[in-house]
């Protein structure tokens, strides 16, 4: 992942220009994604990841396109790591972040400080005896101040070490070829121990000062290996810091390689790995193989059956196939494998174990090769025959041959035998009695093709010679459905699972609305019921979907039907219902009138409706007849004999016959007021 990250990065950003490219946005700002991710290669467990500084001077580099020397990696200055990208067009670039220095740098140039510390730190586990790591470090110190105080940095080291005591801070940044003389600008310059160092021009010449490729330090080491003995398992730190001397002018630099940070496998003797896969030895002698893991190794040899056959680095062994394993220090396990064979003997090879299917036999027959020849091979089976081939189920066999002069060769291999098939029923469930059906799927893996015998629970069924792994019934016939039998090609008779399955017929619903048929009276209304389903769509004779509720709830004559669905999906329609509607008569009389001349109520007016006869009579308080009329629209004026009657009380009789052919007689009283 490591690799693909970087890789990305770069096609992403770097085809643009051929220079370097710095970026300390997130993540390559954190300390914990640049060492685990960008850092650190195999062999290495870090915790405890640390970085002390302004998150300005660190972030994650691309200089392939650079004069760096190296492709890409983790970048720490005592400025600004944003000012290192190139051309190298200026000769003193700073920035003061006016922060502290680091006391391990303090001491080496005491009594002189240090300022703007950038410190990376953390802990490490490593799985071999080594470490190491390239870099290259720089500055704009090159090459002005070589001959004074200089910026400082180094790898510090501490834990255990392997010659005995513990690294204290021990500085990992030393010239090659030397015992502790430490990489600095007074120590690698363009004098002293020049093949080290690149002159990168002053930040003012041609032409480092125009050209892209070129960082911004005036100076800087080529790539170099920073190393160490280290004790597998145990728990290391690494303190990687730079900081400017004195004051806080001119910045240097630190560029560590992506991936370089490793442990690398510890590497086993070349005793162990031995130079032949295949060694020949006399006939009918045996060998003794060594392997050499080193110092506190520990030894596992096995034969090709997985047997251990001995746990010292030495084993005496005659012809066959053997494996050897060393574990390092609880660090590393290495192994290899050997093949000794017996010059001049017989040989053969049975194949590797493989697998038949059920109910079926094979032939084993090896083709023999060296000793005499064939008229003197004698064949030695693991069941007794002699003969040059056998025919077998599953099983262990081995064969020995040998060829009369005591030159024998032996091999086995192991026959398994596939497990029964496995056939499966599935499906069913709910349909409805109208002929619809439902599928039941058999489902089998054995060879094809195949039999099947099934039950619906009354009655047994057989299918012969299916050619498809999955047969499909499609019944509408209810039952509970089960496998009885079901065998393969080689008659192999399967393992059944999932028991049975259960087809339901159901009965078809019975749509019916009640009421049925139905008149009222205009103006009222009716509810029409289809009894409990789950689903209902009611229509007009013209198909005009009204409701999907039980009821209908009807306010005008019509013709309706229903669909009715159950919960098994079972659906029927109604018969027609009919509602039909006939007026309702009704009559209004006031209670008072005002004949008085006003134009306001100066009549007795009388309305009604759906009325087929009318006929009205009004009396005063003796019983006189004041005013009759059979015509609803007759009004009375409140005259008798053409003279207004008296103010008061008088008194009405109605009768009428309706519409729908209901006769009554309405009474009540009116009031004459002027």
């Amino acid at each position: 992942m490591k690799r693909i990250l970087l890789f990305l990065f770069i096609a992403h950003t770097f085809l643009l220009k051929s220079q370097i490219v710095i970026d300390n946005t997130a993540p390559y700002n954190s300390a914990t994604y640049l060492i685990n991710n960008i850092l650190i290669s195999g062999g290495i467990t870090p915790t405890n990841h640390s970085f002390i500084g302004d998150p300005m001077q660190i972030g994650f580099f691309n200089g392939v396109n650079s004069n760096l020397g190296i492709d890409s990696g983790i970048v720490l200055s005592s400025g600004n790591v944003l000012d290192l990208t190139g051309p190298n067009a200026s000769g003193s670039t700073t920035t003061d972040f006016g922060l502290p220095g680091d006391p391990t740098l303090d001491a080496i140039i005491a009594p002189d400080p240090t300022n703007d510390a950038a410190v990376l730190e953390f802990d490490f586990i490593p799985t071999s005896d080594v470490i190491s790591f390239k870099y290259v470090f720089g500055s704009e110190e090159y090459l002005e101040f070589v001959s004074s105080y200089n910026d400082v940095f180094g790898f510090f080291l501490s834990g255990p070490n392997p010659a005995g005591g513990n690294y204290v801070e021990e500085n990992l940044a030393i010239i090659p070829g030397t015992i502790n003389t430490p990489v600095s600008i007074f120590n690698v310059n363009n004098v002293s121990n020049s093949a080290y160092y690149i002159d990168n021009g002053d930040g003012f010449t041609a032409p480092q000062n125009t050209d892209p490729t070129v960082i911004q330090f005036d100076g800087f080491t080529t790539p170099l290996i920073a190393t160490a003995n280290v004790i597998c398992g145990d728990i290391y730190n690494i303190k990687i810091v730079v900081a400017d001397a004195v004051d806080g002018a001119w910045d240097s630099g630190i560029f560590l390689e992506a991936g370089s940070f490793y442990s690398p496998p510890l590497q086993i003797s070349d005793n162990l790995n031995i130079d032949s896969t295949l060694m020949n030895v006399p006939c009918n002698t045996q060998i003794t193989l060594t392997a050499n893991g080193g110092p506190g190794a520990i030894y596992q040899w096995f034969d090709m059956s997985s047997n251990i056959i001995g746990t010292d680095s030495d084993i005496t062994v005659g012809p066959g196939s053997y494996i050897v394993s060393a574990d390092i220090l609880g660090c590393a396990t290495l192994s290899d494998t050997l093949t000794v064979i017996a010059d001049n003997g017989p040989m053969f090879d049975l194949g590797p174990d493989y697998t038949i299917p059920c109910n079926t036999t094979t032939i084993l027959d090896p083709i023999v090769t060296g000793g005499l020849g064939p008229a003197f091979y004698q064949y030695s089976w693991s069941n007794n025959s002699t003969a040059s081939n056998i025919e077998v189920d599953e099983g262990v066999y081995s064969l020995q041959v040998d060829d009369g002069t005591g030159c024998y060769f032996q091999d086995t291999i192991i026959i398994t035998e596939n497990s029964s098939p496995i056939a499966s029923v599935s499906g069913g469930g709910d349909l409805c009695d109208n002929g619809t059906t439902v599928d039941i799927l058999f489902n089998f893996n054995g060879l094809l093709p195949w039999d099947l015998t099934y039950t619906d629970g009354l009655t047994s069924y057989t299918v012969n010679n299916i050619t498809t792994s999955n047969y499909v019934l499609s019944t509408f016939n209810a039952g509970e459905y089960a496998i009885e039998l079901a065998d393969d090609l080689n008659d192999c008779i399967a393992d059944t699972i999932d028991g049975n399955v259960q087809v339901i017929v159901h009965p078809l619903p019975i749509a019916t609305i009640t009421p049925s048929n139905v008149i009222m009276y205009t103006g009222e209304e009716v509810t029409l019921d289809a009894g409990e389903y789950a689903y209902y769509e009611w229509y007009t004779v013209e198909d005009s979907l009204l409701s999907q509720e039980q009821t209908l709830t009807v306010t005008d004559s019509g013709r309706f039907y229903v669909f009715v669905e159950d919960q098994y999906g079972c659906s029927d329609i109604s018969e027609l219902a009919n509602v039909g509607s006939v007026p309702l008569t009704q009559v209004f009389v006031p209670t008072v009138f005002t004949p008085n001349n006003d134009e306001h109520n100066e009549t007795f007016v009388i309305k009604g409706l759906n009325i087929d006869y009318f006929y009205i009579r009004i009396f005063n308080r003796w019983g006189e007849l004041m005013f009759e009329s059979n015509a609803i629209d007759k009004y009375w004026d409140g005259l008798f004999n053409n003279r207004h009657v008296p103010e008061g009380t008088y008194y009405y009789n109605i009768d009428i016959i309706g519409k729908d052919n209901n006769s009554f007689t309405k009474s009540g009283v009116i009031n004459v007021i002027y």
